[in-house]
């Protein structure tokens, strides 16, 4: 038996690793082509990948997710919209203070999150 590894022959990401019959490796490799043998266990097989020039194996660590945008950050904390319904409402029977207090909730969330001055952020209103 022999520890293997399947790769994509594209990009060299490891696939699947496992353990196989000498044989049933030979014709893997002959028929696909997208077969390694090893001489240890990968320890992380989702972050490894095969450098297909050389045939060494190397791990990469994913990218730190990115951080929240301020439409992400302001939508939770809006106020609900069914109290909007409700100022709507009463500001057609000349009634605007609930309208008044939920503009006004509005506005401390936009000035809790502004939005960035950037040109390659996300320009939506939000």
């Amino acid at each position: 038996m022999t520890y293997f590894a399947r790769y994509d022959k594209n990009t060299g990401k490891i696939l699947s690793t496992g353990f196989m019959a000498d044989e049933y490796i030979e014709k893997e490799r002959i028929e696909n082509g997208d077969i390694v043998t090893l001489s240890a266990p990968i320890l992380n097989p989702e972050k490894s990948y095969l450098n297909i020039g050389t045939g060494e194996i190397y791990q990469v660590e994913p990218p730190p997710p990115s951080p929240p945008t301020y439409q992400e950050l302001r939508a939770p904390e809006y106020p609900p919209l069914s109290t909007l319904a409700d100022a709507i409402y009463w500001q057609t029977q000349g009634d605007n203070s609930l309208m008044d207090k939920w503009i006004a909730a509005c506005d401390i969330v936009k000035q809790k999150y502004p939005k960035p001055t950037s040109n390659t952020s996300n320009t939506s209103n939000t």
